[in-house]
């Protein structure tokens, strides 16, 4: 069987094909830093949402926590 002959591609079409890559490439690293920036605000909340369940089953007054946390 004959092989085939591989086909060229000229130098225009690369540099056309490696700019559409560059182009999917930067399109993907906006959504991950979208999505971890998101994932952090997730985190954040839930960071709050437990300092403030402790503080709840703790008892403590507002002024008590407070002092607690404030540096003298």
């Amino acid at each position: 069987m004959p092989r085939r002959k591989k086909v060229e591609l000229s130098i225009e079409e690369r540099i056309a094909a490696v700019e559409a890559e560059l182009e999917a490439l930067t399109a993907q690293t906006k959504a991950k830093k979208q999505e971890l920036k998101d994932l952090k605000a997730e985190q954040a909340e839930a960071d709050k949402a437990k300092l403030i369940d402790a503080f709840i089953a703790s008892g403590k007054s507002i002024e008590e926590a407070v002092s607690l946390l404030k540096p003298e």
